[in-house]
């Protein structure tokens, strides 16, 4: 069996069988794939599954990579679908429109970007996923909150990337203007951004994994507490096997609580846009689906 084949069986011996720490990457793309090479330099995951709509993309891929895997630690490379979600402790999502080196906001591409989550986590939810969510796309706090609510899942195990690479860059709470603008300086230069964002994905992967219960800056769901609203944000938390664990106090000047409420208030009106039905939500009592029911080929997303 080579790397690139797809074992698709969930039965009872694979349920008893030993558990290999796996992470399900979907939407392969630059953000992706290289996602996929710096989990596998980190050598935390035994098994890594990517899951595109375009196939023969897809097996590219995981031949690369199981070439660079002659130089990390044992992984597992697998070309899946989303019946692999079933039993994943990770599962990235970074499906998304294009990059543009000229973008306005990533507000602009919210609707585009929300139809393939939505659809991404219709497929998921089917497979009733033990493991954490993990939102890459752009807007993150919108669409974190929105795959949040699709899901059907506990808050906590839906998280986004948030704002973790803007807090790394600077190592300070506080995120100046050079920290926001890095993203777009890098889309400027070079046309995309995936190094940085793809370090941050997986820093936050390796602490689920070893249930690290680290302080991180990501995004979920604000706790009602904290009377921001219905919305996700990024805010320190400690992150373990389940997700979110708990969010982190944090003191704000009256003029940062100022502008947090703000942002909070835009964020509402954006996720206010978005029908979040949940039509693929996990129904009560459901037992899992069936691997051979992933319905990967038929989803609008890229």
């Amino acid at each position: 069996m080579d790397g690139s084949s797809v074992d698709v069986t969930i039965d009872a011996s694979n349920r008893l069988a030993p558990r290999i720490p796996r992470v399900a990457i979907i939407g392969p793309g630059l953000v992706g794939a290289t996602t996929a090479y710096a989990l596998l330099m980190s050598g935390v995951a035994g098994e890594i599954v990517l899951i595109g709509r375009d196939r023969d993309r897809v097996e590219g891929h995981v031949k690369d990579l199981s070439d660079a895997a002659l130089y990390s630690r044992p992984t597992r490379i697998v070309a899946g679908d989303f019946g692999h979600c079933a039993t994943a402790d990770v599962i990235i999502v970074a499906v998304g429109v294009a990059q543009h080196r000229f973008a306005g906001s990533r507000l602009d591409d919210l609707k585009s970007s929300a139809e393939m989550v939505k659809h991404v986590m219709t497929d998921i939810t089917r497979q009733v996923p033990t493991g954490v969510v993990v939102i890459a796309t752009h807007p993150v706090e919108v669409l974190t909150y929105a795959a949040w609510k699709w899901s059907g899942l506990p808050a906590g195990r839906v998280i986004g990337s948030g704002t973790i690479l803007d807090s790394s860059r600077q190592a300070l709470r506080r995120i100046v203007d050079s920290a926001r603008r890095g993203s777009q300086d890098i889309m400027q230069a070079k046309g995309a951004t995936s190094y940085g964002i793809s370090a941050a994905l997986t820093r936050i992967a390796i602490a689920i994994l070893r249930d690290e219960r680290a302080a991180l800056t990501v995004s979920t769901v604000i706790p009602e507490a904290m009377r921001l609203g219905q919305v996700s944000l990024s805010v320190p938390a400690i992150i373990g096997r389940e997700g979110v664990q708990r969010v982190l106090p944090i003191r704000l000047s009256d003029e940062e609580d100022r502008a947090l409420r703000r942002s909070a208030r835009i964020l509402e009106r954006h996720i206010a846009t978005l029908d979040l039905s949940a039509e693929g939500s996990i129904p009560a009592n459901h037992s899992r689906a069936s691997s051979s029911g992933s319905s990967a080929n038929n989803s609008s997303w890229t």
